[in-house]
């Protein structure tokens, strides 16, 4: 069980700090956010600093060129890559050339898994989802003939409303489980553009669900991009590694990122603490809570945040730092879980974890710290419902 650094914009050396400092294991890489020579130049940097010691993930992000009017930022630059792809443009013919294109363009890169194309699957009994099945069929009959099945992974692009409904999931499953692969590359988008975004109870427990059918009951090797706090839950149902980065967009997915860009202010700094497994607002979220002397309530202390635990209205809190803050803290609550065998005491743990969560939040809620409605534990509720429901249903 790993933690992986979700690429993205901006990502100037912290990629390289986290792996130095032991806080990540690898790394999926987005190729939207990179030219290609730049991002050629920095997979083989970093197999030549870390060698065997790095997974490294290559995300053909293919789903892109399916969706209408998308911004395919760099993907463009990408030998693979199609612009505005249509049903009529996934013939038979059409779908063996997309599969042996994305697939050797990888074969040239330094990296540990082939990843399939995919498109976006808003419904299980739909046209894309079928063409999906399709991309995933003939990706498979390509590695099985090329024998490089046993570091194929299969990308499921799904949306969070096909989490509501177990029937589909179980139609999706019975078709997956069935693949001769190595694994699935799982990405799940939000509709709700707030960070942390919020799931219901049903679409947490049945995501959940679905990674320990793929994860625990058939051995699937399960990463879950962009998946963050609530990777949590899915590294106790099994999954092999789940990925977060430095900005909300890298943190969870939404299709947002490929619409025309909004114009907004600068994110307000966030500071990540694992004792309310969650991330809040330094001004004035932990500042009042400093100044109430609640701060060993909620300070992490891991080797980035001193300064800022101490002082949170004055100390420097710079994107780099802040990211390697909250991989240390993610990374440390993943290295828990990993020491742990049973699926059931990993949930459990994630059980525990949660209660106590809810309990700082009505303590330090009662000495007068106000949270915002992200910031405070409207998604702690729903996962503490989740985490019962599956227990219950799945692991009695």
């Amino acid at each position: 069980m790993y933690l992986f650094a979700q690429h993205g914009y901006g990502k100037s050396d912290k990629i390289e700090s986290g792996l130095r400092a032991g806080l990540i294991r690898g790394i999926v890489l987005s190729p939207r956010f990179e030219r290609r020579s730049t991002l050629e130049s920095f997979i083989w940097d970093l197999r030549a600093e870390f060698g065997e010691q790095v997974t490294m993930i290559f995300d053909p992000q293919f789903y892109a060129a399916a969706l209408p009017d998308a911004r395919a930022g760099r993907l463009v630059e990408y030998p693979y890559f199609a612009v505005g792809l249509t049903f009529a443009d996934f013939k038979p013919s059409q779908i063996r050339e997309y599969v042996a294109s994305v697939t050797a363009y990888q074969a040239g890169l330094l990296v540990d898994r082939l990843v399939a194309p995919t498109v976006f699957i808003e419904e299980v009994n739909s046209r894309w989802s079928q063409i999906a099945l399709s991309l995933a069929q003939e990706a498979i009959e390509v590695a099985e003939k090329a024998s490089t099945l046993d570091t194929l992974l299969i990308p499921i692009v799904i949306d969070e409303a096909i989490l509501k409904r177990r029937d589909d999931l179980d139609e999706l499953l019975e078709e997956m489980t069935s693949w001769k692969v190595r694994g699935f590359l799982v990405t799940v988008r939000c509709t709700d553009t707030r960070y942390p975004a919020l799931l219901s109870e049903s679409q947490v427990a049945n995501f959940m669900y679905f990674v320990y059918v793929l994860a625990d009951r058939n051995q699937f090797e399960v990463v879950c991009t962009h998946s963050d706090f609530i990777g949590l839950l899915l590294q106790a149902t099994g999954a092999f590694a789940t990925t977060t980065g430095w900005h909300a967009t890298q943190r969870q997915f939404s299709l947002k990122a490929f619409e025309a860009p909004m114009r907004g202010g600068q994110a307000r700094e966030r500071y990540s603490s694992a004792a309310l497994l969650n991330s809040i607002l330094v001004i004035p979220e932990l500042s009042k809570a400093v100044d109430l002397q609640l701060g060993p309530r909620i300070v992490a202390a891991t080797p980035y945040d001193e300064a800022i635990a101490r002082d949170p209205g004055n100390a420097a809190w710079p994107t780099a730092q802040a990211c390697l803050h909250h991989w240390a803290v993610l990374s440390r609550l993943i290295g828990e879980l990993a020491a742990i065998d049973s699926t059931r005491d990993r949930v459990e743990l994630v059980e525990q974890w949660v209660a106590n969560a809810l309990n700082e939040y009505r303590t330090i809620g009662q000495r007068g710290v106000e949270f915002e409605e992200t910031t405070g534990p409207r998604n702690l509720e729903r996962w503490q419902r989740a985490l019962q429901s599956f227990k219950e249903e799945v692991l009695r």
